[in-house]
């Protein structure tokens, strides 16, 4: 393209990621170069706006201005004149991005090709300025005046004021626009119809300190999933420090349920105590575990013990006719099994399948359940390679690679790479007997038109039809494999609906229907179609009395019913029982439950010399982390320095820890670390030449003074260096749990921070809580009587010398 008195130009495509302003944005470009870049719209100048760059004072119509810009570009997808009118030295720091170069240039919307300066002129949304074809839009802007909009406007501006928490928190649910993301899972979030920025820690997650590379792609998909984004949010409860915690969903998926099943978070056991279903979220962590995906893959590695040569097993699932999940005895995860030294030919819903491979499925999907030897022949990478046998009884066991080729379902794999199993001699004699695969019947599916599916419902009516289940979409949605005729056809379940997509237990369904029925086959009954859709609708039913899966999906709280009054009783037993969606409740200041007194946890890896991790059940990893105060020169809270740095520390206490069971004390629903705090005192104690005091924990109530805090360690040295362990009583639900240290069991004058205080050494800190707290008010009074004695007494740093 050329223009008329200038260079010649061109128009490249780009993705927005962010709406910055009403008159910035921050893209990034398709199919050319890597990166983000904001662009800063030429020819016009909007007010400015600091939610996202936290640059400048907000002014006047910046809010509206942003929403009419976003409005602009609901498309998500732009034009940007190349080459630029200019570029800046200026960087921009975009939320989760990062600081950005600004260039400035023409923009246009791909759908109708329109300016969008132009736009945000004759609107009233921005003024014109003198950087780019300023005459052009004079006229543009003379127009805007004369009506009055926008910025011209004498009427009331919208105003970004404090937020009523309370208020937000009775209103449950809201739309909110996301400003910043922090790495202790809080999100910072416009709310348009409160015109207020909130704080929400998102429930459920927690993430870990992160490799900075490792930290910037987890933040590079957070930006792209959730900044152009309209978000719902869901409150669940108030915290001690007034911030909201609840959940986010973002087009109808659960935020948290994605960074779980990409590894980009863990399990958060504190918070999840107000999530209802916060036993389901174990499900998408254990599906990035088991995939080794993020955290898990490399930050983490969840070091799988090798392989034994040889192992017994049950089958639990079939991945494909070539791979299986195996389920060693004794013990809880599954292992990826690949039939070694065959050939066997696919089917699946996703990709094409093969003559034989149907035949090949079934074969193999019989074998689910059943005991099982390994022998392992090789490893490459992460596939593991073996020879299966099927018990068939004390002293007699089947082959599958023998039976399979014997049988016509497989062929010899001639490629050479792999070690050949023990029983090779018996594949080679086997696969002389077999029949050729291509006499074998080739099931193969087609999508029928509009007139053959009419026709199918038309004559089945309300016949038993036979079918497979080939994938699961929602709930009530399905894709059927019709065995006669071979139509592949869209089902949807009558007289239920499923919950909203935006609630947890939606995702928890879909997994459990692909667990139980996914590639099964059922007997449907067809009671109406939808062309348009290309759908058709019923219900189906799986087994030998042909159950109703309605019926399964209402008992557990999957579904609510519509109608059908036979089916009431199942919903009622979900209800009465409170389990599923039914099972939700909304929790404020609650007083915590007594949980059992001693946990048992194994300590999986050693991260770094700071931070360990542990493990509380089968697949679920939590990470402590240990701070040092020479790590954070001017901290707000205080701390215990109780360990050591060095790599000699750390060849130590992987050593001394790793792979070794410690107790954890619990109080409240938090982690009371005594056991672990005497268990790695005497680790250190025995490091020979290296000072160690203890372990790092992050102290509740305390705030430091801005002078030496050198005296403060030695402070802390001579008043519990030598002292007992300490149990650790924690407070709060943050995703960094803060603790109260005590000698005794009480929380009152003998605890650490009583004792700091009445010292001088330490002042309450801005977040304590009040006197007529339920748990910890007795605490406090202590606290604020510990503050007057050492003011008056003129100790520790209220002696003017320090």
């Amino acid at each position: 393209m050329t223009d008329s008195e200038g260079p010649i130009y061109e128009w490249r495509r780009a993705s927005v990621i962010a709406v910055l302003s009403g008159d910035t944005i921050c893209v990034k470009y398709t199919g050319f170069e890597t990166g983000n870049k904001v662009i800063k719209i030429a020819g016009c100048q909007a007010p400015n706006l600091s939610f996202f760059t936290s640059s400048g004072v907000d002014e006047p119509y910046g809010i509206e201005a942003w929403k009419a810009l976003r409005s602009i570009l609901k498309t998500k997808t732009v034009l940007l004149r190349v080459p630029e009118i200019s570029r800046s030295s200026e960087l921009i720091k975009v939320p989760l991005i990062g600081e950005v170069e600004v260039i400035t240039t023409e923009v246009r919307t791909v759908h109708d090709g329109k300016d969008v300066c132009e736009r945000l002129i004759v609107t009233g949304c921005a003024k014109r300025i003198n950087d780019f074809d300023p005459e052009r839009l004079k006229p543009l802007e003379s127009q805007a005046k004369s009506k009055n909009l926008g910025i011209w406007s004498t009427s009331k501006k919208l105003e970004c004021g404090p937020p009523n928490i309370e208020q937000i928190y009775q209103k449950t649910e809201f739309t909110a626009f996301l400003t910043d993301f922090d790495n202790n899972c809080t999100a910072t979030l416009y709310l348009p119809e409160e015109t207020a920025i909130v704080e929400l820690e998102i429930c459920g997650i927690f993430m870990p300190p992160m490799p900075p590379e490792f930290r910037n792609e987890v933040n590079r998909f957070i930006a792209d999933l959730l900044l152009s984004e309209h978000l719902r949010v869901r409150v669940l409860q108030i915290n001690k420090k007034k911030m909201l915690m609840g959940v986010i969903t973002v087009n109808g998926l659960d935020f948290a349920s994605i960074l779980l099943q990409k590894g980009y978070a863990m399990l958060n056991e504190v918070t999840c105590f107000y999530r209802s279903d916060s036993n389901n979220l174990e499900v998408f962590e254990k599906r990035a575990i088991n995939r080794k995906l993020g955290l898990w893959q490399t930050y983490l590695p969840l070091q799988d013990p090798p392989l034994p040569p040889e192992f017994e097993g049950t089958i639990i699932e079939i991945i494909s006719t070539s791979k299986l999940s195996i389920r060693p005895k004794d013990q809880q995860h599954e292992v990826i099994i690949t039939l070694n030294a065959i050939l066997v030919p696919a089917f699946g819903v996703n990709i094409t399948s093969e003559p034989g491979g149907y035949e090949a499925y079934e074969y193999l999907r019989e074998q689910v359940g059943k005991t099982v030897r390994v022998e392992v022949n090789d490893t490459f990478g992460d596939i593991n390679y073996g020879t299966v046998h099927v018990r068939q009884s004390a002293n007699a066991e089947v082959m599958i690679q023998e039976y399979m080729v014997k049988n016509g379902l497989a062929t010899i794999c001639s490629s050479g790479v792999i070690k050949p199993p023990k029983g090779m001699k018996a594949i080679e004699a086997a696969a002389g007997k077999a029949p050729q695969p291509q006499q074998k019947r080739a099931i193969s599916y087609i999508v029928p038109s509009e007139m053959q599916l009419s026709e199918f419902a038309r004559t089945t009516g309300e016949k038993k039809k036979q079918g497979i289940i080939s994938a699961v979409y929602s709930p009530m949605s399905f894709l059927i494999d019709v065995l006669d005729p071979n139509y592949r056809i869209q089902f949807s379940l009558k007289d239920i609906e499923a919950f909203s997509p935006e609630e947890y237990i939606t995702e928890v369904a879909v997994d459990y229907l692909r667990t139980n029925y996914l590639n099964r086959e059922i007997t449907f009954v067809i009671g109406g179609t939808d062309i348009s859709n290309g759908t058709v609708s019923g219900y189906f039913g799986m087994g030998e009395n042909n159950a109703d899966i309605r019926i399964d999906l209402l008992k557990n709280g999957y579904v609510r019913l519509l109608k059908d009054d036979n089916l009431k009783q199942y919903q009622k037993q979900a209800q009465d029982a409170k389990i599923g969606d039914w099972s939700r409740a909304k929790r404020l200041f609650p007083i915590p439950p007594q949980p059992p007194a001693l946990v048992s946890v194994y300590v999986t890896k050693v991260i770094d010399p700071l931070t360990i991790a542990v493990q509380t059940k089968p697949n679920s990893m939590n990470s402590i982390r240990f701070e040092s105060l020479d790590l954070m020169p001017n901290p707000k809270q205080g701390n215990l320095v109780l360990f050591v740095r060095n790599n000699f520390a750390y060849r130590a206490l992987v050593k001394k820890v790793e792979g070794h069971a410690v107790t954890l004390h619990l109080i409240d629903y938090g982690f009371v670390v005594h056991g672990l705090i005497e268990e790695l005192r005497r680790i250190t104690d025995q490091l020979a030449g290296i000072q160690a005091i203890g372990m790092t924990m992050k102290l509740a109530f305390l705030s430091l003074f801005d002078t030496n805090q050198d005296m403060v360690v030695r402070y802390l040295h001579n008043t519990i260096g030598s002292k007992q362990a300490l149990q650790a009583h924690v407070v709060g639900t943050a995703s960094a749990p803060e603790v109260i240290l005590t000698v005794g069991e009480t929380l009152d004058t003998m605890s650490l921070q009583y004792l700091m205080i009445r010292d001088g050494a330490a002042k309450p800190g801005r977040d304590i809580p009040d006197t007529d707290h339920p748990l910890y008010g007795d605490l406090v009074k202590h606290l604020l009587e510990a503050e007057k004695t050492a003011k008056t007494s003129d100790l520790g740093f209220y002696n003017k010398k320090y």
